[in-house]
């Protein structure tokens, strides 16, 4: 008991000492958790070019913010990626003159069929007014063909891309395919295998037997009745111009009639 009380007195003794480096020790500990962190997740660091971001952010699938600058007829994003932090003096060190350097980002597992990628533009264009940041989700970069594998160089960034709508949202992938503006194709060898990636698979899959049975976008099909009233319309279309012409016919005969009178 008496050893126990010692302990305890030389412990208080040793921090009453030494009380501004007890005082200095949890500062430290957060310093060196915001070095850590800095260091992990780069929430400085402005990514401009694919080359630039690490190649663990793939692995583990690391999600960026960023702002979408253009989007091209075959529906591929330009995106200005957002640091997580933006220190405060940078605006003032951006060269306005200079255009800002963008991603290429490509929808992953899905694909847009000409005949319904203006439906798809038309949407990605009225998410480029909204000015709304996205947020970006990367699995692979996709290579330029060359003979050296080792001199190709990145071209597209393959991401699952998700629109926040205040506390909601939707991966845009899913929604595409959803309604019919596009469909599923198989993940590549490169990320085919793991959780994730079956899941991502298996809500593209439902979501295009989704459009399917709805007939939506790519899947319409008119039924019987649709058919039917269409066939009637242009019967009933023809009839009425065959008329007019008629009329328009009598109308002529009419007036060369009282003409030759005359």
């Amino acid at each position: 008991m008496g050893e126990r009380r010692s302990v305890i007195n030389l412990t208080s003794q040793y921090m009453d000492d030494n009380i501004k480096i007890v005082r200095a020790v949890p500062y430290a500990l957060l310093g060196t958790l915001g070095l850590y962190c800095t260091y992990r997740y780069r929430i400085f660091s402005h990514f401009k070019t694919i080359k630039s971001i690490p190649e663990e952010f793939y692995t583990k699938r690391v999600s960026l913010r960023g702002k979408l600058t253009n989007v091209t007829r075959e529906c591929t994003l330009e995106v200005e990626h957002i640091p997580i932090v933006k220190l405060p003096f940078s605006k003032y060190l951006k060269n306005k003159d200079i255009e800002a350097e963008t991603l290429p980002i490509k929808f992953l597992g899905i694909d847009f069929p000409s005949d319904t990628s203006n439906l798809a533009y038309t949407k990605l264009l009225h998410l480029k007014q909204s000015r709304r940041p996205i947020w970006f989700q990367l699995w692979y970069r996709e290579y330029e063909q060359v003979v050296d594998p080792k001199d190709a160089t990145p071209i597209y960034l393959h991401c699952l891309v998700y629109e926040p709508y205040w506390f909601l949202g939707s991966y845009l992938n899913t929604t595409f395919v959803k309604l019919g503006h596009a469909k599923f194709t198989s993940l590549p060898d490169l990320v085919s295998t793991g959780k994730q990636s079956e899941k991502l698979a298996n809500s593209l899959v439902k979501a295009e037997n989704f459009a399917k049975r709805k007939r939506r976008g790519i899947w319409y099909v008119p039924s019987k009745p649709e058919l039917i009233y269409e066939d009637m319309k242009t019967k009933a279309n023809s009839v009425r111009s065959t008329g007019a012409g008629a009329w328009n016919g009598l109308k002529k005969l009419k007036e060369k009639f009282w003409k030759s009178k005359q």
